[in-house]
């Protein structure tokens, strides 16, 4: 019965949302610059959907949806002892293949792969939840996850 009860309870999950990404050509930057480039920035207003599990599908629906604060940080209500997977916007969306084109080519194994992998899993506990941590890595245009890129490169 307490187990029950603990399991219906309500539990705050706060969260933090940054980025990091990488030099993408031109003069060689500064060691300031660069490392700039690899500490992490709040990401203000990103989008971050919720669902049950730990290993996205489409057929499982989104049941939050929540957007950062200007700090990257968000708090949000979830039932206690549920397992939930936190999704940048793209994989809370029903799953569109992209398409070759002339500069890129998917490879849509590793697509998929990657829209299944969920970017935080937490099982909500009644206390001491720990904080959701997400840093997402900006890649180049001409370095694209899952993509074989032939164009020309930035001078």
């Amino acid at each position: 019965m307490a187990q029950a009860k603990a399991r219906s309870r309500n539990v705050v999950i706060y969260g933090h949302v940054t980025e990091t990404g990488e030099y993408c050509g031109g003069a060689m930057p500064s060691e300031e610059k660069l490392e700039y480039l690899r500490t992490p920035h709040a990401m203000s207003q990103k989008t971050i959907y919720i669902k049950y599990g730990s290993v996205n599908k489409e057929s499982v629906p989104v049941i939050k949806k929540l957007v950062t604060d200007e700090n990257g940080n968000f708090k949000v209500t979830l039932k206690c002892g549920k397992t939930y997977m936190f999704l940048e916007d793209w994989k809370g969306e029903p799953f569109i293949e992209p398409k070759n084109t002339e500069f890129v080519t998917w490879d849509m194994s590793c697509i998929k792969k990657r829209y299944a992998t969920a970017d935080f899993v937490v099982r909500t506990k009644a206390t001491r939840n720990q904080k959701v941590i997400i840093n997402y890595f900006v890649r180049c245009q001409f370095r694209p996850y899952c993509g074989n890129y032939t164009g020309p490169l930035p001078p």
